[in-house]
């Protein structure tokens, strides 16, 4: 009797068999307390569903993370799940770029419970469209004229009636600059909210003009004779002779940027009414590429005595980034040591006006956790990268020797054997035979920062990290990056204990 009990209620649905283990528990309380001690041991559950556009099309590449770092990612036909979820109540954030950040609350995930949305969750897209006109004073339309946005590099050329397009724009404050050889040029500003297209007209006026001229130089720092040099996305290009370049009539007064492929370019130069005259190298900037993803320097230009602005493309394989490979930069103060993150910024490129005498260092780190370099305000600094496998029953510090009192950024992610991030805690200090107290933190974030402080030898030791998960599987990369080219970081194995 009792087989023919018990082979019943295994065809039974959930519902009884929640019913089943509340009878058998009260029975035989020894298996609850098992359980309720051992919740790795219990049952997962999974969240599903399907992820479209506003016009209905499957939105794939959407990094889906819920609460306790469990994640998941969309895919072609905008599916996703999420799996090995623990009871409980659950936050989901749906991120990818160009669309809203938009979260949805699920509540009473049960033990082995598969929730699948029973609607579909729609993205509103966050980028905008612009068009417009663009004419001459008396109205008529400019064809073949350049338009480009500052911030942006976009740019599109007006066909025979004036009319011209731009696609998928980063929402923000922006300028447009509208230019034509002969009938001079024009800008307005953009308020671009998220979603909501924008059109507008620019009327080209012969305002003060300048120039600008210099040597473009190829990467061994010799002049390139037949590079095509071009300011405001194109509107004004010189093939250089012998390495020299002359753009004339160019606008005054407003930020542009100079260009010659492969990679020479300087952001936001400006020619001043005063002296319209300038004159510049355009050399080959330092970049760095990492997993298909690119970083493109741009050169500083200050802008005022107190004022510099700093710009920098971050590129999936040749298109800015995207999807679930979602940039994020971050900036500090070098001068003042200031630890903290001063912005961060989910649109690829970084934007920033320190005041007078901070001198500021930035760099990109992937949604995945990766850091992809460390810009100082002139270049980019050497990178010391070094993976580290973390293993259990053992008490190896890895030592950090740190030459002078810059300072070094530790990256690095913890995921289990599915992929799913874990928590995990730090133990960080200055001594190689106690355990040292000067720096703990239980962080779920992907970076840590790390600079020496008042006492610290020069050789310091990352003691322990500890990561948290039901899996036997755990695996991290850790990257170590230095600010100064006089830094020398050693490192050793690191085994977790």
């Amino acid at each position: 009797m009792r087989s023919k009990i018990a082979n019943h209620l295994h065809n039974l649905s959930l519902p009884i068999i929640s019913f089943s283990l509340i009878f058998s528990c009260i029975k035989d309380p020894e298996p609850l307390l098992l359980q309720t001690t051992r919740p790795e041991l219990l049952p997962k559950g999974t969240i599903s569903g399907f992820i479209m556009d506003f016009q209905g099309d499957p939105v794939s590449g959407v990094q889906v993370v819920a609460t306790g770092g469990y994640s998941g990612v969309s895919h072609n036909d905008g599916s996703f799940i999420v799996d090995e979820l623990p009871k409980g109540d659950y936050l989901l954030s749906f991120m990818r770029y160009g669309y809203l950040d938009t979260t949805l609350y699920i509540d009473n995930l049960g033990i082995n419970a598969d929730r699948t949305l029973s609607d579909n969750l729609f993205l509103r897209n966050s980028l905008v469209n612009i068009t417009g006109k663009i004419i001459t004073p008396d109205g008529k339309p400019v064809p073949n004229a350049t338009v480009s946005l500052i911030k942006h590099p976009f740019t599109a050329k007006t066909d025979r009636d004036g009319i011209f397009t731009i696609k998928r724009v980063t929402p923000d404050v922006n300028r447009l600059l509208a230019a034509h050889d002969t009938e001079g040029w024009g800008q307005t500003t953009l308020q671009l909210a998220a979603g909501i297209d924008l059109n507008t007209t620019v009327i080209l006026y012969h305002k003060r003009t300048g120039t600008i001229k210099g040597t473009v130089f190829k990467s061994d720092n010799t002049p390139d004779s037949g590079a095509i040099v071009s300011a405001a996305g194109g509107a004004y290009r010189d093939t250089a002779k012998d390495g020299r370049f002359l753009l004339e009539n160019v606008p005054c007064a407003i930020p542009l940027s100079i260009s010659s492929e492969p990679s020479r370019l300087i952001s936001d130069i400006l020619i001043p009414e005063s002296n319209p005259t300038l004159e510049i190298d355009l050399k080959v900037l330092n970049t760095l590429q990492k997993r298909d993803l690119t970083i493109l320097e741009r050169q500083i230009f200050t802008l005022t005595d107190d004022s510099v602005t700093i710009f920098a493309d971050i590129r999936y394989k040749n298109d800015i980034a995207s999807g679930y490979n979602h940039v994020s930069a971050f900036l500090w103060n070098i001068t003042t040591n200031d630890t903290s993150f001063d912005t961060c910024t989910s649109v690829p490129y970084l934007q920033v006006k320190p005041m007078s005498g901070s001198t500021y260092r930035f760099g990109a780190i992937t949604l995945s956790g990766d850091t992809l370099c460390c810009m100082p305000v002139s270049k980019i600094e050497k990178t010391l990268p070094s993976k580290i496998t973390f293993e259990k029953n053992s008490f190896h510090p890895v030592n950090v020797t740190v030459k002078g009192s810059d300072s070094v950024m530790l990256s690095w992610k913890a995921i289990d054997s599915g992929g799913r991030p874990l928590e995990y805690s730090v133990l960080f200090g200055g001594s190689n035979t106690n355990p040292p107290s000067l720096y703990r933190s239980d962080i779920v974030d992907t970076f840590l920062y790390v600079r020496p402080q008042e006492g610290w030898v020069e050789k310091s030791y990352l003691w322990q990290i500890e990561a948290r998960s039901s899996k036997n599987s755990i695996r991290s990369e850790v990257n170590f990056f230095t600010y100064d080219s006089s830094a020398n970081i050693n490192t050793e194995t690191l085994r977790i204990f």
